[in-house]
């Protein structure tokens, strides 16, 4: 387990200034009260007026005396001062959430809850890091994001996650809080396989096809190129069977997909392999079965094409066939 270093930060202390704040929060709460109070007065003599359309007075019972309000009478006081209570609510609403004082209000919680997780010990110290080989330190410093003395409650786990995971080189990452100062993050990086060129372009790439990385592919030299469009995909299978004859295998220098249907493998010293579409294996150790006994691969050779079943067809260099034909015309 080795230590992710991160950034030192100043200590979080708790904000000041809060008596000025409170003072200006606390006339405007007083404006809106006196407002509010206002706008219900005008709500409930207008909901009065209204309904007093439809009282009546009773004859029969004695002029002092009123009937019981009808249900149509109810319906309507009820429906006037649900409706009063609900603009009342959505203009309280609309004015907390213009002015900015919900903001305000959580940004002092947040404050506070720092300071006293600070005041706790509960801030990170430490981020600790497993599983990285090849990844790219300030690669992974970046997303991890987090400084010396961040709350550390207050650290999205989730979020540096999927930020790792965004890195080409990371499969998988795992990021939990080690209460009380400690980050620790487990990655399963990419293991590299070939470089893969298409159209003018070079990325290095994994068995799965997945581009690992464009830049510094300086030290993946050693690995083998594939070129073409869907080479990726097919290129760990065509490597697997490749490497079955260790001695040929090491001379490959890149392979070629032709049309979407068999491959053409580059050795060191620009001899040029032609597949089968069928039975790559069977082919590829004929051809390492002769140059055992014969040293084919030593000579002066353009191709070596294996797409003819038993038969196997070689194109000598200009020179070497210059050479053949002159040999020819003494013989």
């Amino acid at each position: 387990m080795r230590p992710l270093s991160v950034s030192r930060n100043d200590r979080i202390a708790p904000s000041g200034g809060k008596g000025k704040s409170r003072k200006g929060d606390s006339v405007m709460v007083i404006e809106l009260r006196g407002a509010l109070i206002e706008f219900w007065v005008g709500c409930r003599q207008w909901v009065d007026r209204f309904v007093g359309l439809f009282r009546r007075t009773g004859g029969k019972r004695g002029a002092g005396r009123r009937r019981p309000p009808s249900r149509l009478q109810r319906s309507i006081r009820r429906f006037g001062v649900g409706s009063s209570v609900s603009i009342v609510l959505f203009v309280l609403g609309l004015w907390i959430w213009h002015s900015g004082f919900l903001g305000r209000v959580a940004a002092e919680i947040e404050a506070a809850a720092a300071a006293v997780m600070t005041e706790a010990g509960l801030t990170v110290q430490q981020v600790t890091l497993i599983g990285r080989d090849l990844a790219p330190r300030q690669d992974l410093a970046r997303a991890v994001g987090v400084k010396r003395g961040d709350p550390i409650l207050f650290v999205d786990v989730d979020e540096i996650r999927e930020r790792l995971e965004g890195i080409g080189w990371i499969r998988s990452a795992t990021v939990v809080r080690e209460l009380p100062r400690t980050i620790r993050v487990t990655i399963d990086e990419r293991v590299p396989l070939a470089r893969w060129q298409r159209d003018q372009r070079t990325v290095l790439i994994d068995a799965e096809g997945e581009e690992i990385a464009s830049r510094g592919l300086e030290a993946f030299k050693h690995l083998p190129r594939v070129v073409g469009g869907g080479a990726e995909n097919r290129a760990a299978d065509l490597l697997a069977l490749l490497a079955a004859e260790p001695r040929l295998f090491a001379m490959v220098r890149h392979a070629t997909l032709i049309r979407q249907r068999r491959w053409d493998v580059g050795l060191e010293g620009g001899i040029t392999v032609r597949l089968p579409e069928q039975d790559i294996p069977a082919a590829w150790r004929r051809l390492a079965k002769i140059d055992s006994k014969q040293r084919l691969l030593q000579r002066d050779l353009v191709a070596v094409d294996l797409r003819y079943g038993d038969r196997l067809v070689v194109r000598l260099t200009p020179k070497a066939a210059q050479a053949r034909r002159e040999l020819d015309r003494q013989t």
